[in-house]
């Protein structure tokens, strides 16, 4: 899966708003991969009523994009203009950034660069170096965070990546059963974990409290895929 870097704004919570846009050609398209990502992962993306930081779609004539990785603050633009790779720009909301670009990847692939075009060069040729990862997780050539054989390649020419290990199924458009929404969820879980850990660490009494006996703490999960997950202090 994608990894995720360090500073990422993430939504609290989890909770991701939109804006419905059923005037979008590919609004089914759209749809299709909210409904996965709210049930495979953690993240839940909500129809929205008030709240000030949203989702919207649009479909302007220039590619598939998310406007920032992670929670941009305010409208968060994501265009989508092809019937393809919805889920991959919803990843991006959520704050993953591409599989391809991690400093191991040329362990795995191998980046052909006299192919690709000049437009797409940041997105492929850009590596994000290992201590800028916050939570990072084995090389998933088949993450809907990569990208596919032919992405950001001139002229439509092939192989500008080839898989060392694995020469077909790369990047495919879904979430992995397998790998994907389990480090998605764990990531969010444990992220989550630590920012509550936090508060409540501030809000415990001073250790030579004669109160601070009392206390404990414990993290609450729903259901063995962590779907729901919930922390509680009680005395």
């Amino acid at each position: 899966m994608g990894a995720f870097q360090k500073g990422t704004a993430l939504w609290p919570g989890g909770i991701v708003p939109y804006q419905p846009n059923e005037n979008h050609p590919f609004w089914s398209v759209i749809l299709n991969a909210i409904n996965e990502m709210n049930n495979k992962t953690v993240v839940k993306f909500i129809e929205r009523t008030v709240q000030p930081d949203y989702v919207y779609f649009t479909s302007e004539n220039s590619g598939n994009w998310s406007i920032t990785v992670g929670k941009a603050g305010g409208p968060h633009q994501v265009n989508i203009d092809k019937n393809v790779r919805s889920l991959h720009e919803l990843g991006h909301v959520i704050g993953l950034v591409h599989e391809h670009q991690r400093q191991d990847r040329d362990s795995h692939i191998e980046v052909h660069r006299e192919f690709i075009d000049s437009n797409n060069e940041w997105n492929i040729n850009n590596v994000i170096n290992t201590t800028e990862i916050e939570y990072e997780t084995e090389y998933d050539v088949h993450s809907f965070m990569h990208y596919w054989d032919t992405a950001g390649v001139s002229n439509k020419v092939k192989n500008k990546e080839l898989a060392k290990r694995i020469a077909t199924g790369i990047a495919t458009i879904g979430i992995s059963e397998i790998k994907d929404h389990v480090k998605v969820n764990s990531f969010l879980l444990w992220t989550s974990i630590a920012l509550i850990m936090s508060i409540i660490t501030t809000r415990l009494p001073p250790d030579d409290s004669e109160n601070r006996d009392g206390y404990d703490w414990s993290v609450a999960v729903d259901d063995p895929e962590v779907n729901n997950f919930g922390i509680s202090v009680f005395r």
